[in-house]
C-alpha cells in the first residue's frame, strides 16, 4: 500500500491523477487534465478529497489518495465562508513574474501577503 499524505490543498489528488496518467491506469476512465474527467476528484477548494480512494496497481500494490492533514498555520483554515474560499485561489493559468525588491522595501501580493526586504 502506498499512501500519498500531506497538508489540505497542496496537491496529493494532482499528483495522483498525474501519476495514474503517466502509467496508464484505466480504472477511473480515461484522465483528461484540462477537463478534470476520470481520476481522482481535484479542486482549489480544501476538502474536496473527503475519503480515503484506493486504486489498484500492477504487481498488487495499491494507491490511496487521502484527505489533508488540517493546519492552523494555512491562510484557508482562517476562512470560514465558502465564498471567502472560492475567493483565495486563482480561476485561471498564473503567470510567473520577477520584481527586484531593494532593501528597506515591501511587496504586497493581494490582501494575503506582506514580503519586506530588510537587507541585502
Amino acid at each position: 500500500w502506498i499512501y500519498v499524505v500531506g497538508r489540505v490543498n497542496s496537491g496529493k489528488s494532482t499528483f495522483v491523477n498525474r501519476f495514474l496518467w503517466y502509467i496508464g491506469h484505466k480504472h477511473q476512465g480515461t484522465v483528461h487534465h484540462k477537463r478534470t474527467v476520470g481520476g481522482v476528484t481535484r479542486s482549489p477548494i480544501p476538502g474536496t478529497t473527503l475519503h480515503f480512494v484506493s486504486f489498484g496497481l500492477p504487481k498488487g500494490f495499491r494507491l490511496v489518495d487521502t484527505p489533508g492533514i488540517p493546519s492552523k498555520h494555512q491562510i484557508t483554515n482562517l476562512l470560514s465562508e465558502g465564498i471567502d474560499l472560492y475567493s483565495t485561489v486563482p480561476r485561471k493559468r498564473l503567470n510567473p513574474i520577477s520584481y527586484v525588491l531593494h532593501a528597506g522595501r515591501s511587496l504586497l501580493v493581494g490582501a494575503l501577503v506582506r514580503i519586506d526586504q530588510v537587507s541585502g
